[in-house]
C-alpha cells in the first residue's frame, strides 16, 4: 500500500457513458501508478493514489463498472450525479469529492495518454501550481469540435484566465 509520508494525488474521470472504457482506462491508470510501463521501479515513489470516477449521469452500466471496480480496489471512488450535469461540472464534483494534495483531470475515454502524469507530478511537486496540457494536434476532432474549443478557449482567456493555452484539454493538475 502506501507509505503514511506519501503525498496523495487524486485522479478525478468525468465519465458520461464510458463502461467500456472504465477497465482499460484503470489498467493504465494502475500501470501509471506502480511506475509505468517506461519505468524499471516498484511505484512512483512518494505518491499514493485515489480514482474519482464522476459518473454523469451514463444511461449505460458506467456506475456498476465502476462500482465493482470499487469492491475490489479501495482507492477507487464513485460519485453518481443524479442526471446529466455537463463535462465541466462533473470535473467540479470530483475536485470538489477529492482528498489529494494534487489533482489530475483526466478523462477516461484515452484521448490524452495517463503515461504522462508522473510529468505532471513533477511540474507540481517543483514551481508550478496548475499544470495545462496541450494537444499538439486535433486531427480526431471533427470540424465542429475544433471550432467550438477555438471560440471556448478564446472566451475562457478573455474573462477567465488568460493565461490558458490555446488547445488545452481538460487534462490538467492541480497543486491543492
Amino acid at each position: 500500500m502506501s507509505d503514511s509520508h506519501d503525498r496523495l494525488v487524486s485522479i478525478v474521470v468525468p465519465c458520461y457513458n464510458e463502461e467500456e472504457m472504465i477497465i482499460p482506462f484503470l489498467e493504465r491508470m494502475r500501470a501509471v501508478s506502480r511506475g509505468g510501463i517506461e519505468r524499471d521501479t516498484a511505484g512512483l515513489p512518494g505518491y499514493s493514489f485515489e480514482y474519482v470516477f464522476v459518473d454523469d449521469g451514463s444511461r449505460d452500466g458506467t456506475s456498476a463498472r465502476i462500482a465493482e471496480e470499487a469492491d475490489r480496489d479501495p482507492r477507487v471512488r464513485l460519485i453518481r450525479l443524479s442526471r446529466n450535469f455537463g463535462h465541466q461540472r462533473a470535473i467540479t464534483a470530483g475536485l470538489d469529492f477529492c482528498r489529494g494534495d494534487f489533482a489530475v483531470v483526466i478523462d477516461a475515454d484515452l484521448q490524452d495518454p495517463p503515461e504522462i502524469i508522473p510529468k505532471i507530478l513533477e511540474r507540481l511537486s517543483g514551481d508550478c501550481d496548475i499544470v495545462h496540457m496541450v494537444r499538439a494536434e486535433r486531427k480526431v476532432d471533427s470540424i465542429a469540435k475544433r471550432l467550438s474549443a477555438r471560440v471556448f478557449y478564446a472566451t475562457m482567456r478573455r474573462y477567465v484566465l488568460p493565461e490558458l493555452p490555446e488547445d488545452a484539454p481538460d487534462f490538467k493538475g492541480f497543486n491543492r
